[in-house]
C-alpha cells in the first residue's frame, strides 16, 4: 500500500451468492465475495463505520454516524443507489420510486446473452411486484435463467447450483458497471506502520487513536472543502455538496502480509446540493445527485500530504517521536518516516511484494505463450494474487490482529520495538513562534519554497498543486501545536496567493449579468479549482527572455561577409550547406539581437550550421561559449565546433546561486565572457525557463549575445520548460526543413517529418517496410534487444531505445546474458552491484548517470565505460568507450550513479545517431518521444509496440468489483494515440494567451448563452407556461379530464413547449389547435404534447432561442442573452468551413483558396499569403504575427478582436498590399503592428478597434470609426477618408511630409529610450493586473 492516500473507483453492483441451504455455509473459506462488504469486512478487523453530514438528508433512518455498517445497508446504497434502509423500508410498503436516492444505478449487460436475459427477468419482477427483489429471489431468478446458458457454454447438460451461479458471477464481473463511490485509501508511512505492528500496546493504541483522528480529520476537510456536485441541463454549474455518506474500514496489512494500518474510506456517489445554494430551491437542493468525483481524484494528493502533516504532528506531540525525510525512487515526493527507524527494517517489511514481481511476470509470460495474446488486466490481476500467494509465507494467514504482531515480531527477532529508543531524536528544526520576530520571515521563506517547488515542475499550476506543496514542506519544521502549523500554512498560502502567483487567463469579460456569476466573481460555469496560477517569477523569467528578442546590439555581421564566409567554407571543405543551413547561419550571425533562435528537426544538419556560425563569429575576434543542456550534447556541441563544452546549468547555476556562494556574478561563473561573445546554446527545447532566463541575465551583464538551436518538437525540459516554442514563434526563427540523416532515403525523411507534426500518414511507411512490431512487453524487449546484438554482430552501430527505467534495466539485462553467454562478460569473475541492483563485471558496458569530477577527470552524466577491472574495495576501473582513456569510479559512486549502459531511455538518446534504432513503446509514450526514437537511426527506425494493458497491481479486490474486463489495445491504435497525444510543456505566455482566447471565443461566448438561456427558459416555465397550462386544462370540457393526471399532464405539455420555444416556434400560436378535439382520448396530456411535438422544425437553429421575456424575468440576465444571441447569430449566418489542410509553420502560400475558412483563435506567424481568397472567412480572436498578404482578396473578413502584431518588435510587422477588405468587421481589433498599403477597407466597421501603424493609398470610404482608440504612432498617407471619418485620421493625413518625418522621428525616440533603459539599468518586471490583451507586465 502507499503511503498517505489513494483513490480509486469502486463499482455499483451485487453478484450473486450461492444458495445458502445447497451450497454453502457461513464459513466456507472458498466462497467468493459477491458483495462489496464481502472485500471491506475483513476477517479479524473492526466493524465498518458510518461517517458523514450526508446521513442527515436520508430523513428516517437506521445510519448513525460512528454507526456499524451493515452488509444489506452497504448493498442498497452502494450496489443499486437506493435508501441504505430500503429493504425495511420496502415491508412498511414503500414503493420503488420512495426508496431511490435520485436515479437508481444502471444495469448494464453490455449485449452479453446471459446477462441481458437476467436483467430482462429482474425488470419483469420489478414490474409486476413494483418492488426490487431480495438476494434470495434474485438468486433464483439467476439460477433459473443462466443454468441453459451456462450448459451451452460449457457444453454439458448437469450442473450444480454454485457451478451456474459462479459461472454467472464471472460472467458479470466482466462488464463494468457504474461508479457508486470512491474508495480513499489512508494508510500512514512505513515507518508508522512498523512501530504500530512492533511497538507495545500502549503505543499500539496510540498510533491507532492518532491515526483514525487524522482520517476523521480529513474526511471533515474534504466535505467543507472539496465535496462538490453538478447542476444545469449539461452538468455545467458545479455547487456545493451538503455532506457526503461514508462507510469507512480498518485494516492492518497489505495482500502480501506486511503491517500496513490503513483504512477505506467509500465516499458514496449519493449527495445533496448546499440549501444555501444561490439559485436553487428548497426542492432543488433537496434532490440527490451524484458527486463530482472528479474533484477529489485531482485533489488526491493534496489530501494525502495534509493526512500525513496531521500524521507527523500529532506523533511528535503525543509521542515524543521525530521525522526525517526519506526519498525513493517510487516517490518523487520526500516521504516523511520516524527517525530511529532503520532503512533496513522499513526494507525487511517491505520486501515480500517485491518478491512477488518476478513471479508474476512468469506468470503472465506463460499466459501470453499458452493464449497466444497479452492476459487482460483482471486476469492480471488474478495472476499477481497467485503470485503473492505463492511467495507468502507458508504458515496460514493471520486472523486477528494479535496473531498478525506475533508473526511480524517474528520477524524481528521476537522483539519488540521500544518507543523509548525513539524518544528525543531531534532531526527537524523548530519553527518561530507566531510572537517572534523571525515569524514573518519564516512565512514568507516557507511561502517561497512552496511555490518554488511548485513551480519547478510546470510553469501553470492550480492552488491544490501549491497547497500539496506546501503539505510538502512544513514537514521540515517542528511544531509547539497544530495550531501553530495552521497558522504557518495559512499565512504562508496567503502571501503566496497576494506576493509570489498571478491567475493566468483572468477574466476577459467583466460584463457578465449578475446571474451568471458566482459570489466570488468566478464565471457560473466555472469550477472552484479553475483558476489557472503560475509564479511572477516565472512570468518575469519569460518575459525577460522575449523581450531580449527585440533588443538591439551593436553584434552583428554584414549579409556580404557572412556570404563570403559560406563560400570561403565550401571551398576549404569541399562541400556546400545547403539552403536552409545557410539561411540559419546567416540568421544567427546577422540578427544583431541580444536573443535570436534557429530551428533543427532531427537529422537536418543544424551542427554544420553552427559549426559555420562559430567560424564566423571567432573570425570577427568574438569568442564562442558551447553550451547545451546535458554533459554529452556539450561535449559533442564543444567538439563540433572546436571549442570546450559547457553544460548550461554548470554556468547559470552559479548565476543563479545554486552553486558557490556569488549569485550574480560575473567573476564567478567559471569562464571568461566579454562583450561580443556568443552564448550558442544547442538542444535549446530541453533548457528550463529559470536557465533561459538566467542565460539571458548573463549576457546582458557581460554585453554577449544569446543564439540558440533547438527543436521544439523534440523533448522538453524535465523541469519547467516550454519556453524555447514560444522563442521560436515570437522570434520568426529559420527552420531547417531537409533531412539529411537519411541520405536518400527521402521517403522516410519525410515520414517523420510527418509524426513531428502530428500527422498519422507518417506511420504508414514504417508499417509498409515492417517495420512495426507488436506484442507483450517483454517480448518487445527481448526482440528488441536481439535484434540489437545482431545489428553489433552485423558491424553496424545500434542503440535500444525504452520508455521506462524498468524498461531500460530488463533490455540490458536480456543483452548482458547474451554477451555473457557469447563469453565477452566474466561472469565468473569478481563482480558489484550497480544502483539498479544488476550487477556488473568486467567486459561490461556501464552507463554514469551523475556529473562528477573524480581524481581530476571530469565524469559526466550519461558517458558509456567499458569495465576492466573490478576492484576488491567495489569500485571500478573502466575505459571511456568515446574517449578510450582509463578512468577509476570510486565504489560509492559505482553503487549510486551507475547502471548497465547497452540501452536507454528516449532522455539519453537525443542527439544521438546511429545505422540502426530500436525502440519499445507502449500507451504511456507521447509524439515527443516516438519522433526522437524513430530518427535515430540512419538506415532504419524500428518501432516495437508493447501492447499489454497496464494493470493497477496495487489495488484490492474490492476495487474489480463489477469494475469489467479490459484488454490489450490493438497495436495500431496504440501507435496513433501515441502520434496524437503531444505532453509538450507550454510556457505560461503561451497559456495565458490561450486561455485569454478562448474566453473571448464565439465558442465559450456561446456556452455562457446556452447556460443563460436554460436559466431564462427554467424560470419562464415555472412563472409563464405551467400556470397557462394549468389555467387552460381547467377551460376544458369536464368529459375530457376525467381521467386526467393533471400534474403529469402539466409536466409533458410544458415539455413539448419548452422544446418548441428552443426552436424559434411561440406555443401561443398553435396550442389552440392541439387542445381541440380531445373527446375519447386515454391521455389528453400525452395528446397534446404530442400535437405540439408536430410543430418542431425539421431543422434545429445553430443558435437555441430564448423564451418570450415576460414580467418575472431577470432582466439583466435577459438583455445580455439577447444582445449575445443577435451577435452570435450573426456569425453562423455564414457556413464556415474548416481548414482541409494544416497551415504550414512558415513559408509562402500561394493561390489558395480560404473563403468562408475558420480561422478563429489560430496564430498565423511568419506567413506570406499571395494571390489568395479569404472572401467571408472569420479571424475573430486570431493573433496574426508577422504575416503578409499581397494580392489578396479578403472581402466580408471577420476580424473582430484579432490582435495584429501585439507584442511584436518595432520592425516587425504585418504586411497587408492591394488586398480588397471590403465589408470587413474589425471591431475591438487591435492592429497594433501593421502596414496597409493600396488596399480597399470600404465599408469597414472599425468599432472599437486599436488603430496604430502605417495606413497608405487606402480607401476608408464608408468605414465606421465609432469608438476607436488612436495610437500616437497612426501614419496615414494618400488615402480616401469621407468627411465624418474619425478626426485623427484627417490630421495624420494632412500632416506634411516632414511633419511625418518629425513625428517618426519622435516615436522612434521614444524607442530608443525604452532601449536604452533597458540595457543600462536593472530589469525589474512588475506584474500587475490582468487587462484584456493579457498579462500585464
Amino acid at each position: 500500500m502507499a503511503p498517505m492516500m489513494s483513490i480509486r473507483a469502486v463499482h455499483a453492483g451485487d453478484g450473486y451468492a450461492y444458495l445458502l441451504n445447497s451450497v454453502a455455509s457461513h464459513d466456507d473459506t472458498n466462497q467468493p465475495e459477491t458483495r462489496l462488504s464481502d472485500y471491506y469486512n475483513a476477517t479479524g478487523t473492526p466493524p465498518g463505520r458510518w461517517f458523514g453530514q450526508g446521513i442527515n438528508g436520508l430523513g428516517n433512518t437506521t445510519l448513525t454516524a460512528g454507526g456499524i455498517v451493515e452488509e444489506e445497508q452497504m448493498a442498497t446504497l452502494y450496489g443499486e443507489g437506493f435508501h441504505p434502509d430500503a429493504e425495511a423500508m420496502i415491508y412498511a410498503g414503500a414503493s420503488l420510486d420512495e426508496i431511490k436516492l435520485g436515479r437508481a444505478y444502471p444495469n448494464y449487460a453490455k449485449d452479453v446473452p446471459v446477462l441481458e436475459a437476467v436483467k430482462r427477468e429482474e425488470k419483469s419482477f420489478r414490474t409486476e411486484h413494483d418492488r426490487r427483489p431480495t438476494q434470495a429471489e434474485r438468486n433464483l431468478i439467476g439460477l433459473e435463467v443462466a443454468r441453459p446458458y451456462f450448459h451451452a457454454a460449457q457444453d454439458t447438460s448437469t450442473s450444480s447450483s454454485r457451478e451456474v451461479l459462479a459461472w454467472l458471477n464471472e460472467e458479470k464481473n466482466k462488464v463494468k458497471q457504474a461508479v457508486s463511490s470512491a474508495d480513499l485509501t489512508f494508510s500512514p508511512t512505513k515507518s508508522v506502520s512498523i512501530l504500530w505492528a512492533l511497538g507495545d500496546d500502549e503505543t499500539r493504541k496510540t498510533i491507532e487513536k492518532i491515526h483514525q483522528e487524522s482520517v476523521q480529520d480529513s474526511l471533515e476537510w474534504i466535505e467543507n472543502n472539496l465535496l462538490y456536485t453538478r447542476t444545469g441541463a449539461r452538468g455545467e454549474r458545479q455547487i456545493k455538496a451538503s455532506g457526503m455518506i461514508a462507510a469507512t474500514f480498518q485494516h492492518y496489512d497489505t495482500r502480501a502480509g506486511d503491517p500496513d494500518l490503513h483504512t477505506h474510506c467509500l465516499i458514496s456517489n449519493k449527495v445533496q446540493a448546499d440549501p444555501e445554494t444561490s439559485g436553487l430551491s428548497a426542492a432543488d437542493s433537496a434532490k440527490w445527485r451524484s458527486v463530482d468525483a472528479s474533484v477529489l481524484f485531482k485533489n488526491s494528493a493534496r489530501i494525502g500530504q495534509r493526512y500525513q502533516r496531521m500524521m507527523v504532528q500529532r506523533l511528535s506531540q503525543q509521542l515524543g517521536l521525530d521525522f526525517h525525510d526519506r526519498r525513493t525512487p517510487a516517490h518523487k515526493q520526500p516521504v516523511w518516516e520516524i527517525a530511529g527507524i532503520d532503512e533496513h527494517l522499513i526494507e525487511t517489511f517491505s520486501h515480500r511484494r517485491a518478491d512477488a514481481r518476478p513471479v508474476y511476470e512468469k506468470y503472465a509470460a506463460e499466459y501470453a505463450t499458452t493464449h497466444g495474446h497479452s492476459p487482460s488486466d483482471r486476469v492480471q490481476y488474478a495472476l499477481w494474487q497467485q503470485a503473492i500467494l505463492d511467495t507468502r509465507d507458508a504458515k496460514k494467514p493471520a486472523q486477528s490482529l494479535a496473531d498478525h504482531r506475533a508473526q511480524w515480531a517474528q520477524l524481528h527477532n521476537g522483539q519488540a520495538l521500544s518507543i523509548e529508543d525513539l524518544q528525543g531524536q531531534s532531526y527537524r528544526a523548530s519553527f518561530p513562534h507566531r510572537e517572534a520576530d523571525s515569524y514573518y520571515e519564516a512565512v514568507v521563506t516557507l511561502a517561497e519554497q512552496a511555490v518554488n517547488d511548485t513551480r519547478s515542475r510546470r510553469a501553470d499550476f492550480q492552488i491544490r498543486h501549491l497547497d500539496t506543496s506546501l503539505s510538502t514542506r512544513l514537514n521540515q519544521w517542528s511544531f509547539a501545536t497544530e495550531a501553530d502549523a495552521d497558522h504557518a500554512r495559512d499565512s504562508a498560502l496567503t502571501y503566496a496567493m497576494d506576493h509570489l502567483v498571478v491567475e493566468l487567463g483572468g477574466t476577459v469579460n467583466t460584463n457578465l449579468p449578475t446571474a451568471l456569476l458566482h459570489e466570488d466573481g468566478r464565471v457560473i460555469d466555472q469550477d472552484a479549482e479553475s483558476q489557472i496560477l503560475t509564479a511572477r517569477a516565472t512570468v518575469a523569467e519569460e518575459s525577460a527572455v522575449l523581450d531580449a528578442l527585440n533588443e538591439p546590439t551593436a553584434w552583428t555581421v554584414s549579409h556580404a561577409q557572412v556570404r563570403e564566409a559560406i563560400t570561403n567554407n565550401a571551398r576549404l571543405r569541399g562541400f556546400e550547406l545547403n539552403t536552409g543551413q545557410q539561411l540559419l547561419a546567416q540568421h544567427l550571425t546577422e540578427s544583431g539581437m541580444q536573443i535570436t533562435a534557429g530551428v533543427g528537426p532531427a537529422g537536418t544538419g543544424k551542427t554544420a550550421s553552427m559549426a559555420m556560425v562559430a567560424d564566423i563569429w571567432r573570425a570577427h575576434h568574438r569568442d564562442v561559449i558551447a553550451l547545451a543542456p546535458s554533459a554529452t550534447a556539450a561535449q559533442q556541441l564543444g567538439s563540433d565546433i572546436d571549442t570546450p563544452g559547457m553544460t548550461l546549468a554548470s554556468l547559470t547555476y552559479r548565476w543563479r546561486g545554486i552553486v558557490g556562494d556569488h549569485p550574480r556574478s560575473v567573476e564567478h561563473l567559471g569562464c571568461e565572457i566579454n562583450p561580443g561573445d556568443m552564448l550558442l546554446l544547442d538542444e535549446a527545447g530541453m533548457a528550463t525557463t529559470a536557465d533561459l532566463a538566467a542565460l539571458t541575465d548573463i549576457a546582458t551583464a557581460t554585453g554577449a549575445v544569446v543564439r540558440m538551436v533547438g527543436d521544439p518538437h523534440q523533448l522538453d525540459a524535465v523541469e519547467t520548460g516550454g519556453l524555447f516554442r514560444t522563442i521560436t514563434n515570437r522570434e520568426h526563427s529559420v527552420e531547417l526543413n531537409h533531412v539529411m540523416r537519411m541520405g536518400a532515403d527521402t521517403a522516410q525523411a519525410d515520414a517523420g517529418l510527418a509524426i513531428r507534426h502530428g500527422d498519422l500518414t507518417g506511420l504508414d511507411l514504417y508499417h509498409r517496410r515492417g517495420w512495426v512490431h507488436h506484442g507483450t512487453r517483454g517480448d518487445m524487449i527481448a526482440h528488441a534487444a536481439s535484434a540489437h546484438l545482431n545489428d553489433e554482430a552485423s558491424g553496424l552501430s545500434s542503440i535500444l531505445i525504452a520508455s521506462s527505467r524498468d524498461d531500460v534495466n530488463t533490455a540490458n539485462q536480456i543483452i548482458r546474458d547474451a554477451r555473457i553467454h557469447a563469453g565477452l562478460v566474466n561472469a565468473n569473475g569478481p563482480h558489484v552491484s550497480l544502483g539498479t541492483g544488476q550487477q556488473a563485471s568486467v567486459g561490461d558496458t556501464i552507463l554514469t548517470r551523475k556529473n562528477q569530477t573524480i581524481n581530476g577527470h571530469r565524469v559526466l552524466n550519461g558517458h558509456r565505460f567499458t569495465i576492466s577491472q573490478v576492484r576488491a574495495d567495489g569500485g571500478l576501473m573502466v575505459v571511456d568507450q568515446q574517449r578510450q582513456r582509463p578512468q577509476l569510479l570510486p565504489a560509492g559512486y559505482v553503487s549510486e550513479h551507475v547502471q548497465l549502459g547497452y540501452s536507454a531511455t528516449v532522455h539519453r538518446a537525443q542527439g544521438v545517431t546511429v545505422d540502426h534504432a530500436r525502440a519499445v513503446v507502449g500507451p504511456q509514450t507521447d509524439r515527443r518521444g516516438l519522433y526522437v526514437a524513430l530518427t535515430r537511426g540512419k538506415k532504419q527506425n524500428h518501432v516495437y509496440v508493447a501492447e499489454d494493458i497496464q494493470s493497477d497491481l496495487e489495488s484490492e479486490d474490492a476495487h474489480w468489483h463489477m469494475s469489467g474486463e479490459h484488454h490489450a489495445l490493438d497495436y495500431r491504435e496504440i501507435l496513433n494515440s501515441i502520434v496524437e497525444r503531444d505532453q509538450g510543456q507550454r510556457s505560461a505566455t503561451d497559456l495565458d494567451r490561450e486561455l485569454l482566447t478562448e474566453q473571448a471565443s464565439d465558442q465559450r461566448r456561446g456556452e455562457l448563452l446556452a447556460t443563460a438561456t436554460d436559466m431564462l427558459t427554467t424560470q419562464w416555465r415555472r412563472d409563464v407556461v405551467e400556470l397557462d397550462i394549468r389555467r387552460r386544462l381547467d377551460e376544458l370540457p369536464v368529459a375530457d379530464l376525467e381521467a386526467i393526471d393533471e400534474d403529469q399532464a402539466v409536466e409533458r405539455i410544458s415539455t413539448a413547449v419548452v422544446t418548441l420555444s428552443r426552436q424559434g416556434v411561440d406555443y401561443r400560436e398553435v396550442i389552440d389547435e392541439a387542445m381541440s378535439g380531445l373527446a375519447g382520448s386515454r391521455d389528453v396530456g400525452a395528446v397534446i404534447a404530442a400535437r405540439l411535438s408536430q410543430h418542431i422544425p425539421a431543422e434545429k437553429p445553430a443558435v437555441t432561442h430564448l423564451p418570450p421575456r415576460h414580467v418575472s424575468a431577470d432582466h439583466e440576465l435577459y438583455d445580455w442573452a439577447e444582445n449575445t444571441y443577435e451577435e452570435l447569430a450573426r456569425t453562423t449566418e455564414r457556413e464556415l468551413r474548416p481548414l482541409e489542410h494544416p497551415l504550414p509553420d512558415k513559408g509562402e502560400v500561394t493561390e489558395q483558396d480560404f473563403s468562408n475558412v475558420d480561422f478563429r483563435g489560430l496564430e498565423l506567424r511568419g506567413l506570406k499569403f499571395i494571390d489568395c481568397t479569404f472572401d467571408g472567412a472569420a479571424f475573430d480572436d486570431a493573433e496574426i504575427h508577422r504575416t503578409s498578404f499581397t494580392d489578396c482578396s479578403m472581402r466580408d473578413v471577420s476580424f473582430n478582436r484579432t490582435a495584429w502584431g501585439v507584442g511584436d518588435g518595432p520592425l516587425k510587422l504585418s504586411l497587408l498590399t492591394r488586398c480588397d477588405l471590403s465589408g470587413a468587421d474589425a471591431t475591438d481589433a487591435q492592429f497594433a503592428r501593421s502596414r496597409f498599403t493600396s488596399c480597399s477597407m470600404r465599408d469597414v466597421t472599425l468599432s472599437g478597434a486599436l488603430m496604430a501603424g502605417r495606413f497608405e493609398r487606402v480607401d476608408f470610404s464608408g468605414a465606421d470609426f465609432s469608438d476607436v482608440e488612436i495610437a500616437k504612432n497612426l501614419s496615414v498617407a494618400d488615402s480616401t477618408l469621407d468627411n465624418d471619418a474619425h478626426a485623427a485620421f484627417h490630421q495624420a493625413q494632412e500632416l506634411t511630409e516632414e511633419g511625418r518625418q518629425q513625428r517618426r522621428r519622435e516615436y522612434a525616440a521614444q524607442e530608443d529610450a525604452v532601449v536604452e533603459s533597458s540595457t543600462t539599468a536593472p530589469v525589474t518586471h512588475h506584474v500587475g493586473n490582468h487587462t484584456d490583451k493579457g498579462l500585464e507586465l
